[in-house]
């Protein structure tokens, strides 16, 4: 929630909006904005009572300093600028190497025993990473769920297929393929977010694959030849799944968050 271009007067208004209509998971991170998302969600949540709303921030091993030096350096900034006590979800941001895995559980669990964080997640461990990760009974009672991408474009089925006979929580985000099942990227032109703000064209050209274009365009027919029509659907794939425990989608604007809201609304 919130990167670069979002002030805190809007961010106050999102924020508003959401607790005032029963939406209370709030997603950050310290490498959104350079730290910013975070500054503003505390500021805007801080008149709040703080057992009504879910805190989910992430952290990552990009520093040369020890794993645990590392995460508590991490985590201190991160309660600082989101003027809080606990986070909800503390989630690694990246896939690591089990040996890496067996040093950070050890913080992790300092941590939960201090009450500073509640839950550990995992942020798209490779399908390999997790196969291994669930046959070490050692390791993976102190993981509480994994964070991955899942859309009609995109299932990674290996997760569930995997993860069926465990309590983890699961929590899915990018449900419109980074906009691509809203058919606005289907044009020939090469404005909007995609190519402006991310140097990471390669991956945003992957999502506009002619495979992709194809797999939206039979969506699109499938769905009477109407876009809206294509993002219900997309909805639907998810509030259809119980194995599902959060979905999130991203916010940059009021607006936007109320176009979806409004589409969310006439699917239940």
């Amino acid at each position: 929630m919130f990167g670069w271009k979002i002030s805190l007067i809007e961010a106050n208004k999102i924020i508003n909006y959401c607790m005032k209509n029963k939406i209370n998971f709030f997603d950050t991170s310290p490498s959104y904005g350079g730290g910013l998302s975070e500054i503003i969600c505390g500021k805007a949540l801080k008149s709040y009572n703080r057992k009504k709303y879910v805190l989910s921030t992430k952290f990552s091993l990009i520093e040369k300093l020890r794993i645990d030096n590392v995460i508590r350096k991490s985590i201190n900034k991160s309660l600082q600028r989101l003027q809080t006590s606990y986070i909800d979800y503390f989630v690694l941001h990246h896939d690591v190497s089990l040996k890496k895995l067996n040093a950070i559980i050890k913080t992790i669990k300092f941590l939960k025993n201090k009450k500073i964080i509640r839950f550990f997640i995992l942020s798209n461990p490779s399908n390999k990473t997790l196969d291994k990760i669930l046959k070490k009974t050692a390791l993976s009672k102190y993981i509480d769920g994994f964070q991955f991408k899942r859309n009609l474009l995109f299932y990674n089925n290996h997760y569930f297929k995997t993860l069926k006979f465990k309590n983890f929580k699961l929590i899915s985000y990018s449900p419109l393929a980074e906009g691509v099942l809203t058919g606005k990227y289907l044009k020939k032109s090469h404005s909007g977010r995609i190519f402006e703000v991310t140097k990471k064209k390669n991956y945003y050209k992957s999502l506009l694959s002619k495979k992709n274009k194809l797999i939206v365009s039979r969506l699109y027919l499938k769905c009477g030849g109407n876009f809206f029509n294509l993002i219900k659907k997309s909805y639907q794939f998810f509030l259809s799944d119980h194995r599902i425990t959060n979905v999130l989608i991203g916010v940059s604007s009021f607006n936007q968050l109320n176009k979806n809201i409004s589409i969310l609304n006439k699917i239940r």
